[in-house]
């Protein structure tokens, strides 16, 4: 969540290298939640947000792929993140 340094505004873990896996979020009134997936259907990591900085509505969403301060990867290898699919579904409030 923005702004990224408030207490309780980031949850980090390690991804093991895999092939593939699923990232998604929930965003609803007074909470997003947060759910990774691994290759076979396996739960990874879980977090939900419902604290004060949730975005009122009306965002747009931006995938990033960072350097750990700004260096190169420690194996020499290239990083590459595919992303084969993405959707965007808005439901209307009952």
């Amino acid at each position: 969540m923005q702004p990224h340094e408030h207490p309780g505004n980031r949850y980090r873990f390690a991804l093991q290298r895999a092939d593939e896996s699923w990232h998604s979020f929930d965003w609803r009134p007074g909470r997003v939640s947060f759910a990774s997936t691994g290759s076979q259907g396996e739960p990874l990591q879980a977090w939900e947000y419902a604290g004060p900085d949730l975005p009122p509505g009306g965002q747009n969403i931006r995938f990033n792929l960072w350097l750990i301060d700004g260096k190169p990867p420690s194996d020499g290898q290239e990083v590459e993140v595919v992303v084969k699919n993405f959707e965007f579904e808005l439901e209307s409030e009952p």
